[in-house]
């Protein structure tokens, strides 16, 4: 699954942030299992940042993170999406 930095940065700001991540990263890599587990590179791409930040992130706890050895880490698309939506400010009229 290669997500490219323009498609992470066409971010709407949509009703539900984490069900369009979740729906978009479904439709690149051509499952409908919820939980795929995404590398920092692939959470990076997705949030429009730096690898290392990633990194740094999931160091402090404030991603959500499984850790499959000490320097192999693996995020679950679902809860990284709905780590971003809890992050997201902005919210229509009528959803806040």
């Amino acid at each position: 699954m290669d997500l490219t930095p323009t498609d992470a940065q066409v971010m709407v700001l949509p009703d539900r942030v984490a069900d369009r991540v979740a729906d978009r990263l479904s439709r690149r890599s051509g499952t409908t299992d919820a939980n795929v587990l995404l590398t920092a590179r692939e959470v990076a791409q997705m949030l429009g940042v730096p690898r290392q930040r990633v990194w740094a992130l999931a160091r402090r706890s404030e991603i959500p993170v499984v850790r499959l050895g000490p320097r192999d880490l693996r995020f679950d698309r679902t809860e990284v999406a709905g780590w971003l939506d809890r992050r997201t400010s902005w919210r229509p009229k009528g959803q806040q």
